[in-house]
């Protein structure tokens, strides 16, 4: 009897080793299982957050000009990817205009969003109205913030173009 018992446990041990190995063979190859939580919130104020987030993010888009500037012009929209992008336009002078394009991401904790790729042109128009583009810096760095009301800032750490200027919503884009 003594016999059997042995027998039966050294078998239950061998076949506990042979899972073991066969586990640990198929999450060598094919990772953790990965458990989905759908529907399940464990963070009780993430739906508020989000919701004042796609508040401010709806807050920001649309054309803006500058208030004592009417030259001054900033288009704000966004794509189906969730990225921000804006267009910022001045002109001094008649035939010349100024142009900064850049895309970002909207950073968590925060009424605006970042970029790293803006591109500063000039384009100048000649009698004829044909244009010429004068590329004159890329990766240019900054951001875009809303007050949370009826107005932006432009911030430009290339230049500091925008720095002090506040522009004021006049319509969708």
């Amino acid at each position: 009897m003594k016999d059997k018992k042995t027998k039966n446990i050294l078998t239950v041990i061998i076949i506990l080793i042979m899972l073991a190995s066969a586990a640990v063979a198929i999450i060598s190859v094919k990772g953790f299982p990965k458990i989905e939580l759908s529907g399940v919130n464990l963070d009780k104020g993430y739906d508020d957050r989000k919701e004042k987030r796609d508040e401010a993010q709806k807050s920001i888009l649309g054309e803006w000009q500058a208030t004592d500037n009417d030259n001054f012009v900033v288009d704000v929209w966004r794509d189906g990817e969730g990225l921000f992008h804006a267009t910022v336009n001045y002109s001094e002078k008649e035939g010349e205009v100024y142009f900064w394009e850049m895309t970002g991401g909207w950073q968590d904790n925060e009424v605006g969003f970042i970029y790293s790729d803006c591109k500063k042109s000039r384009v100048t128009y000649d009698a004829d109205g044909n244009p010429t583009e004068e590329v004159i810096y890329e990766e240019g760095v900054g951001s875009i913030t809303s007050d949370g009301h009826d107005s932006i800032t432009w911030t430009d750490k290339n230049e500091k173009m925008g720095d002090g200027i506040t522009f004021e919503y006049i319509g969708e884009y």
